[in-house]
């Protein structure tokens, strides 16, 4: 018994030591499994990243094209509203005879008789 009693607490003091060094392999290992993840993840994030700045990308270039075709069919329906330059030119013509014609009684300057008038 006598070697009994003495193994049993050597046992137990070579476990005390052993542990710590077990639980420092253990942690060890710990971090380095954590570490891997964290750059999977890390990769996993960056393509979603990627991906969605591409989304983004798109996106704008779409609403840019879609912008220019609303300015281009404002502009060409402004331009179908706006009379030219000649259809002013015309307008203008118009409006001078219609006032010589309410001047002149009815009847435009060049349209009265080229005799006297009566009065």
């Amino acid at each position: 018994m006598n070697r009994a009693a003495y193994l049993f607490p050597a046992l137990l003091a070579v476990g005390a030591v052993s542990a710590p060094l077990a639980r420092a392999e253990d942690s060890a290992s710990e971090i380095a499994a954590l570490r891997r993840e964290l750059g999977a993840l890390a990769a996993k994030n960056q393509q979603q990243i990627d991906a969605l700045q591409q989304q983004v990308r798109d996106l704008s270039a779409e609403l840019t094209k879609s912008r220019q075709g609303r300015a281009s069919n404002a502009a060409r329906a402004t331009a179908a509203v706006r009379p030219t330059a000649a259809e002013r030119t015309t307008a203008s013509a118009r409006t001078t005879a219609s006032a010589r014609t309410t001047a002149s009684g009815g009847a435009t300057a060049s349209a009265a008789p080229a005799g006297p008038q009566p009065t």
